[in-house]
């Protein structure tokens, strides 16, 4: 049984710009939320850029749930498709 990627995932696919820089804007506050609740300070130099970093990163890690399995598999078929040398 394949599992269906969730409403919200689905509605990444069609983000603006704005919407996307909103999103990594709203991560990135969360990951300052919780150094400090770990009793670090995210204003320090060494952590400055880490939550915006950390963010970016995990909305790469996680793109695949906007993907469909049928989508995956037809782009996978046309580079099988254009990188097959025929020999006769």
């Amino acid at each position: 049984m394949v599992e269906r990627s969730g409403v919200g995932a689905k509605q990444r696919l069609n983000d603006t710009e704005d919407q996307k820089r909103e999103r990594i804007k709203k991560l990135s506050e969360a990951v300052k939320t919780i150094f400090e609740c770990i009793g670090e300070d995210p204003n320090r130099e060494g952590l400055l850029r880490t939550p915006e970093r950390y963010a970016k990163a995990l909305m790469f890690f996680s793109k695949g749930y906007e993907e469909s399995l049928e989508g995956a598999c037809q782009s996978m078929w046309l580079f099988v498709k254009s990188s097959c040398i025929i020999s006769y």
